[in-house]
């Protein structure tokens, strides 16, 4: 792994002239596609293609990384040892922007059979923490990965809603919770039907002071948690 990312960080000084500062971004691979049960993640940039990721399973996520900032960025997907990006099944022309952290999700069920059938899909979010804004706390962002739920609500164990009508690739705000163990539901935004029920294990992994993201994944109750110092098992 280490060679892949000297590879990226060549490639970062490549195009450092160009470059209008830096970003940090994570990749999270939540496509529950069976022809991508791990994918290799390609990166372009200055018409140079490179290795970034090696068969990075599904519901893992990659460690934060360094990428250049206002210049354009091709990332692509293929499925495990792929021999080149023209391997790629998917690929998505990205600007990110100077300071800003990301999330990159990798979504869909581009093979034929999947009903809701979704195409292979790179879902940022802009605004991503890793660590929490306030001391004390962990800062929490829902992401619906789900292709067949529908529009979801997240209530936490008082029954106060956290998010609302959170519909498939879309990424709600971040929550600042209590750093201890939790049980929360999942609902139907529009049937308002529980479908999962499940802890939340922020004690556990003692992800005081920490920030992360939580995912529905494929369908209830299939419901993963992934931090930034980690993915718990």
């Amino acid at each position: 792994m280490k060679k892949l990312l000297l590879l990226f960080f060549l490639l970062c000084n490549l195009a450092i002239i160009n470059a209008q500062g830096l970003s940090r971004i994570q990749f999270i691979h939540n496509s529950p596609d069976a022809a991508l049960d791990s994918v290799d993640v390609w990166l372009t940039t200055l018409g140079v293609s490179s290795l970034l990721f090696n068969d990075l399973p599904f519901r893992q996520a990659e460690a934060f990384i360094v990428a250049p900032a206002g210049i354009p960025l091709q990332v692509g997907f293929a499925p495990a040892n792929s021999s080149s990006v023209n391997d790629t099944l998917g690929n998505f022309n990205i600007t990110l922007a100077a300071g800003q952290t990301y999330y990159a999700i990798i979504n869909g069920t581009p093979s034929p059979g999947y009903s809701p059938q979704e195409p292979l899909t790179l879902s940022l979010y802009d605004k991503g923490r890793e660590v929490a804004n306030n001391g004390g706390q962990t800062d929490i962002i829902f992401h619906n990965g789900a292709t067949d739920t529908g529009p979801l609500d997240i209530f936490n164990p008082g029954q106060e809603i956290l998010w609302s009508t959170v519909t498939f690739g879309r990424y709600a705000h971040y929550e600042e919770l209590s750093p201890t163990n939790q049980p929360i539901q999942l609902r139907s935004s529009e049937t308002m039907r529980p479908l999962s029920e499940f802890d939340l294990p922020l004690g556990t992994l003692n992800l005081s002071d920490s920030a992360g993201i939580l995912i529905a994944s494929v369908s209830p109750p299939k419901i993963d948690n992934y931090s930034t110092s980690g993915f718990p098992e």
